[in-house]
């Protein structure tokens, strides 16, 4: 008896060391994503600046998630965080913050699409 009493007790220890050693890393983790949020808040301003040049026009917008996203359409409107697109589709919401390039659509002498 006394040896499962023992033995419980160093599960119950080593339990709450590894809780505050996960408690550490996640303030830690954190710690870093408040610091890094001005420079995110920075970038995605400035995505938003350059995204409101293309209001209105015909647009391939690249976005990054688990894969390379490709979207085609006409830009509505730019808002703080995202923006709506229109497409053949209907109507998009895309998050600035996953947005990596923006380009109008090419079009030849003729002013027609590829």
């Amino acid at each position: 008896m006394s040896t499962n009493v023992i033995i419980f007790i160093t599960l119950i220890l080593l339990a709450i060391m590894l809780a505050k050693r996960k408690r550490k890393i996640l303030h830690k983790i954190v710690g870093k994503r408040f610091w890094n949020a001005d420079k995110i808040k920075k970038e995605s301003t400035q995505m938003k600046e350059l995204a409101q040049r293309f209001i209105g026009k015909n647009c391939i917008i690249y976005t990054i998630d688990d894969s390379l996203i490709r979207l085609t359409g006409i830009i509505k409107e730019v808002g703080s965080t995202g923006m709506l697109i229109e497409n053949k589709d209907g109507v998009q919401l895309v998050n600035l913050e996953y947005v990596s390039r923006i380009c109008e659509y090419p079009r030849n002498r003729k002013n027609k699409k590829f």
